[in-house]
């Protein structure tokens, strides 16, 4: 049996002490992969203690077609930041605040028309005007109505926005589809104010309780560049400059549906709410008796995993009181579920498994 070494070779100089220069690969997701497996890759300079860039960075197809210049101060992006269709025109370009779009922001089409330009401000967004791609005026001073698509680049869908704005606010239905028609987000606004909304994956309805940022969205390469997000195949051994990667590879034996998130897009949560399932809890436990006996109050953590279909299960006590509280405090929750269902948590549009932890508190009523 031959043994084959691939030896990863990561050109980096050398800048100071605490700062390297070099390239970074990507996957099509913006995740830190190998050069043969790539799709994009940066030119940056990283401050090794702080672990953030710092200075000028630049991303690139792997055909070499610059698709973005930006620049980073103390791991923030702050000044001009420019990004590029494939065909080398313009797609937008603004300066950032620590992070924050600030100022005038101007957007084009493929062919070089200008498309909208938009002013950020400390508290509220402006469209001065939005064009579609031959050139004709859309929405004027915030007035008219907005279209907008926005490819996903985790999955290639087309999403597609329409609203209405009235005096730089929206105003009455947003809907946001994809290309093949089918509904994902509907929201309902009043003079800017979020309404309701619900929004569609997999078929299931779940019920917003806030707005979708579904407007201009910022670009998904950036959080996931700056956090450092890798594939399961990249180790210390090809970054050894990036301390939060894993010291070998260790692919994970977990098929993906199977996978469990502790934070996700869209939170799991109880039809009714918190409250509802509470009183749910409430009305099905009985006081242990030894702990009764005792005197003991307080509260059990319990961590739980919502499934895909919005079942709980898994159930572990955290943090419990023992005398029999542990035990119950499981049981109640279980008996729960009669009562009270759970919608699953949402990432990339998808339904997944999310685990929980949750307090469930034992208190004794007058004697």
């Amino acid at each position: 049996m031959k043994l084959r070494i691939i030896i990863f070779l990561l050109a980096i100089s050398p800048l100071s002490a605490a700062q390297v220069t070099g390239k970074l690969f990507y996957d099509k997701l913006w995740r830190l992969t190998k050069k043969d497996s790539a799709m994009f890759y940066r030119t940056f300079t990283l401050d090794t203690a702080s672990q953030k860039f710092s200075g000028e960075a630049k991303d690139y197809t792997k055909d070499d077609k610059l698709i973005m210049t930006t620049l980073y101060k103390d791991g923030a992006r702050n000044g001009l930041s420019v990004t590029y269709f494939r065909n080398g025109q313009k797609e937008s370009e603004g300066n950032f605040e620590d992070n924050v779009r600030k100022g005038t922001w101007k957007y084009f089409y493929s062919n070089g028309t200008q498309r909208q330009e938009v002013q950020y401000g400390d508290f509220e967004t402006r469209i001065m005007y939005l064009n579609d791609s031959a050139g004709t005026k859309l929405l004027t001073d915030g007035n008219g109505f907005w279209t907008e698509e926005y490819v996903e680049p985790y999955t290639g869908a087309k999403i597609i926005t329409n609203g209405e704005f009235r005096n730089h606010q929206k105003e009455g239905t947003w809907t946001s589809t994809l290309s093949n028609g089918s509904p994902w987000i509907t929201s309902i606004y009043k003079s800017g104010r979020f309404v309701s909304g619900e929004m569609t994956v997999e078929g299931e309805v779940f019920e917003l309780f806030g707005p979708v940022k579904n407007l201009l969205p910022m670009p998904y390469r950036y959080t996931t560049t700056e956090s450092f997000a890798s594939t399961r195949i990249v180790s210390r051994s090809d970054y050894k400059f990036i301390k939060s990667l894993p010291a070998k590879t260790s692919p994970s034996q977990l098929k993906k549906a199977d996978e469990v998130f502790s934070v996700t897009e869209y939170s799991a949560y109880p039809v009714g709410g918190l409250p509802a399932f509470y009183k749910a809890v409430g009305e099905n436990i009985k006081y242990p008796a030894e702990a009764k006996k005792l005197g003991l109050e307080g509260r059990v953590f319990v961590e739980f995993v919502i499934n895909r279909n919005g079942t709980l299960s898994d159930f572990k006590v955290i943090k419990g009181l023992g005398k029999g509280c542990d035990e119950e405090a499981i049981r109640a929750i279980k008996a729960s579920m009669t009562t009270v269902k759970w919608k699953p948590a949402i990432q990339l549009r998808k339904l997944v498994r999310q685990r929980y932890t949750l307090p469930i508190p034992f208190r004794l009523t007058g004697t």
